[in-house]
């Protein structure tokens, strides 16, 4: 049975420039560590490479995208965003035998592609392009890529502190804990979250991993029974919704450890 995976291929804007070049691939070696700490939860593969590069496969339309979304909210390096080529589709393969050093695969390649379509932007703006392999027609994925560009925008625009307040809040979901944390006002907090825009950051990303979800959905979808394919609704449901708790869990480890 073919299965459903997603896969990114992360790259850091002007990493050339980057002061400590050890720094940043501490912090990649980190965010491998983290994304493979996902695996008590779903099937995924990733790989830092030099160059300043992560590539991860993951189980799932929607997870791909929604742990890139985790890792921009979060990213320590503000002047150093990273930017994500992604696609997904359907795969023979079991995750768990695939070296994701060495696969060669057409999702790969679509991956590559949106990555380096970001790479030649002359203004980087955009911070994820979607280009998925199959089961999605052209206005589907226009549809998906405004989105990313939209939210890419606003995060781009943010101010530090908007995009620390945007990243604490994806984790924690709380304005008064995250004045505790941080120890500031709650009005001080509010202010950073609505000035930054960070609802409608979220409102997209939101909206763009509910689509995928249903696009996976559909494409498990049989001809023996609707009961059958209840249970693939709530299969594929509760992976989305058991994943989004990890990420969140181990990024609020990481922050805060």
């Amino acid at each position: 049975m073919k299965k459903a995976v997603s896969i990114f291929i992360l790259d850091v804007s002007d990493s050339s420039k980057f002061e400590n070049g050890r720094e940043l691939s501490t912090y990649l070696y980190d965010c491998q560590n983290m994304l493979e700490s996902l695996n008590n939860v779903i099937k995924i593969k990733s790989k830092y490479r030099m160059g300043d590069e992560i590539i991860c496969l993951v189980e799932g339309y929607s997870s791909a995208i929604m742990i890139a979304n985790y890792l921009i909210y979060n990213w320590y390096y503000e002047e150093n965003m990273p930017y994500f080529g992604l696609s997904c589709g359907l795969i023979d393969e079991d995750i768990n035998d695939i070296d994701i050093e060495t696969w060669n695969h057409l999702l790969v390649k679509k991956a590559r592609i949106a990555n380096d379509l970001i790479k030649e932007e002359k203004n980087r703006k955009g911070l994820i392009e979607f280009n998925p392999l199959n089961k999605f027609n052209d206005n589907e994925i226009e549809l998906i890529n405004t989105l990313l560009d939209l939210q890419s925008a606003i995060i781009v625009d943010q101010t530090n502190k908007q995009r620390e307040i945007l990243g604490l809040y994806s984790l924690i979901r709380s304005q008064k804990e995250i004045a505790n944390k941080i120890n500031k006002s709650t009005s001080t907090v509010s202010g950073h979250y609505t000035g930054g825009k960070s609802d409608l950051i979220l409102e997209a990303a939101k909206s763009v991993c509910s689509f995928l979800t249903i696009k996976e959905i559909q494409s498990g979808r049989s001809t023996e029974g609707e009961d059958e394919y209840l249970d693939i609704v709530h299969v594929v449901q509760k992976k989305h919704e058991e994943l989004e708790k990890e990420i969140r869990k181990q990024i609020l480890n990481y922050r805060f450890s």
